[in-house]
């Protein structure tokens, strides 16, 4: 595990604080998925707390809802990230599911959002295409190039019935969440955090700030420039429902850039030895 760094707030660089450089438009986040060829396993799991589980109240009574919270026994009013990975996912699960029930298997998921995965033994698509020179059922389209096709923002268009919006705008019954690979940096760890439901949009929305920040900062990468980013996440209280709020708020300190590098050499794993239950561990709060 990379070792704890010092408590520098210095901003990263102060080689060229004159001019932005400039320099292509790309997507910053390209590297980091949407379907991740390497990501975590078995790692700290983060979750928005919202106490709907006697069990939780009893080990943790000093816990609050509306924070934070992470598996090693910790409570947070706000995040302070660096996003290492990103895996892209769908998981249905059956009428009536009880999280409280570690004996339910999901009905179908799939390990890449695109189709369902090896341990799905009655996959629900009926949809069915090539994908990597195989006929298999589908998530979403794919075309003739074995590319997902993709709306107007970017976003997968779903073939299954299970994955598409209702008439009357209801949710997909499979829902898509994407989970995080994050080195959380008031802690110290590395840790995953899985968004899903209302808090996608918001996700979306720091693509957008990545590459805004990309262009505005003043020095030269050596490294990803998701390793320098310093993101804060919030919740936004919505009244029935938490969302997580992210914010691109500053940039790393050198030493912090390091632990940033060194989680991504040290902790990622190939996707094969993983499956989507690894992104929902402790992770039970009301689905909207």
């Amino acid at each position: 595990m990379p070792k704890p760094r010092p408590n520098s707030k210095h901003a990263l660089s102060k080689r060229d604080q004159t001019t932005s450089i400039a320099r292509p438009l790309s997507d910053p986040m390209a590297n980091l998925g949407p379907h991740a060829d390497q990501v975590p396993i078995k790692f700290p799991v983060i979750k928005i707390e919202y106490l709907a589980i006697p069990e939780t109240k009893q080990l943790h009574p000093d816990w609050q809802p509306g924070k934070f919270s992470i598996s090693i026994g910790e409570q947070l009013d706000h995040l302070e990230l660096a996003l290492l990975a990103i895996r892209y996912g769908r998981m249905k699960w059956p009428p009536n599911f009880d999280p409280k029930n570690p004996d339910v298997d999901p009905e179908c998921k799939s390990d890449n959002g695109l189709v369902p995965s090896g341990g799905s033994l009655f996959p629900l698509s009926d949809i069915r295409g090539t994908f990597n020179g195989e006929k298999s059922p589908l998530c979403v389209y794919i075309d003739e190039e074995n590319t997902p096709t993709r709306d107007q923002i970017g976003r997968y268009i779903p073939a299954c019935k299970f994955a598409q919006w209702g008439p009357k705008n209801e949710p997909p019954q499979c829902k898509e969440f994407f989970g995080l690979f994050v080195w959380e940096h008031q802690l110290n760890i590395p840790a995953l955090f899985t968004i899903k439901s209302t808090g996608i949009k918001h996700l979306s929305d720091l693509r957008t700030q990545f590459a805004s920040y990309q262009q505005t900062i003043k020095f030269i990468p050596k490294h990803p420039i998701t390793a320098y980013a310093k993101i804060k996440v919030d919740i936004l209280n919505k009244g029935r429902w938490y969302e997580p709020y992210f914010k691109i708020v500053d940039t790393f300190s050198d030493p912090d850039v390091l632990v940033n590098v060194a989680a991504i050499a040290q902790y990622r794993l190939p996707i094969d030895n993983l499956n989507a239950q690894d992104f929902s561990d402790f992770n039970t709060e009301p689905t909207i």
